[in-house]
């Protein structure tokens, strides 16, 4: 009989160099059975490239350390522990365990980084660049580490004592394992995890800059075309990292004995 080889604990890594690196800490270790157990935002966040990658991001803020940690690394927290060891794809790079994860923390520490060498918005006084660029750096992180939140609706999650998971909307509280969805894509429910993951003071502080704000709520939303510059940075991101652009909607998981 064919079963899904992740669903099932067996672990598949394909292409996903920043996956394959969690191995170094053992974890996303089945039962028998292939349940995963459930694990705290810290432990999510272990493994010595995801580690190393919090630590660019760290470099790279333009903001104190307090404000750091409220504003970009509890959101990152929150966000693990909801998808724990969910993929970013059925198929391809960041199909592995833990795949979710990797890309969208790889995607927010490029974007991050090649925005602090650019100068927006564009065609602005050198003032208004520098006045802004605190703003942009933080928008820009936030669209990376959200970016493909919308994914989620195409997986359904179970946990072990039967009841139903939502990855992404909730932290599991026991044993979970995920397959593709057998019902029609939520397809707000991206919009909705991001804005629950949004820290409120930092959309207050970036409100200072209606455009930008408007911005990122937009991307945020799915109307990423008519988010402007800042879809471009990120989907410039996305391709560097093996991924398309467009969120697939009936990607088809790959299967073997």
């Amino acid at each position: 009989m064919r079963g899904f080889n992740w669903l099932t604990g067996r672990k598949r890594q394909q292409g996903s160099t920043e996956a394959q690196a969690n191995s170094d800490t053992g974890e996303y270790k089945t039962s028998d059975a292939g349940w995963y157990p459930a694990q705290s935002a810290a432990a999510c966040l272990e493994s010595r490239e995801r580690r190393q990658l919090i630590r660019v991001l760290s470099e790279n803020s333009p903001f104190s350390k307090p404000v750091t940690d409220a504003w970009w690394l509890r959101p990152l927290e929150q966000m693990a522990a909801r998808v724990q060891a969910c993929p970013a794809s059925w198929n391809g790079p960041f199909s592995g365990p833990g795949g979710f994860t990797d890309l969208s923390l790889t995607v927010a520490v490029r974007a991050v980084r090649l925005v602090r060498g650019m100068m927006l918005p564009p065609g602005s006084s050198p003032e208004e660049q520098s006045e802004q660029a605190p703003g942009w750096v933080c928008a820009v992180y936030w669209a990376g580490l959200f970016h493909h939140l919308n994914w989620l609706s195409q997986m359904e999650g179970g946990l072990e004592n039967g009841r139903v998971w939502y990855p992404g909307m909730s932290v599991p509280y026991g044993a979970y394992r995920v397959r593709p969805a057998t019902k029609k894509s939520r397809e707000m429910s991206g919009t909705y995890i991001a804005l629950s993951l949004l820290p409120d003071a930092g959309m207050i502080w970036l409100q200072r800059w209606p455009a930008l704000s408007e911005s990122l709520l937009l991307y945020l939303s799915g109307r990423r075309k008519e988010a402007g510059i800042l879809n471009s940075i990120i989907s410039d991101i996305i391709i560097s990292c093996g991924m398309p652009t467009v969120l697939a909607t009936t990607e088809t998981p790959s299967l073997e004995l």
